[in-house]
């Protein structure tokens, strides 16, 4: 049996896609997670939204912060600040 990715090694996947402008594939690790039972926490979604922001993409973001209610997780303060940014700077 070999390593299975987590939550924490998604987490840190997504947060170097976001210093590097991949922000669709920040998204596609999102979905693999969903699709491989890793369930997504709020670190997931934040460096997912982090990742948006640094890439000027407001309009995902603003759809992901309402995909989180859809997905039973509570937006944070850091979330909705997230994106606040983007959609102002988009």
């Amino acid at each position: 049996a070999g390593l299975r990715p987590n939550r924490m090694s998604y987490c840190a996947v997504m947060g170097s896609m976001g210093q590097c402008l991949y922000w669709q594939q920040a998204l596609e690790s999102l979905e693999e997670m969903w699709q491989a039972v890793v369930t997504p926490d709020l670190r997931n979604y934040t460096m997912t939204l982090s990742a948006l922001e640094k890439s000027k993409q407001w309009q995902w973001a603003v759809e992901l912060l309402s995909n989180m209610s859809i997905r039973k997780l509570k937006p944070d303060l850091i979330c909705r600040s997230i994106v606040k940014r983007a959609r102002f700077a988009g």
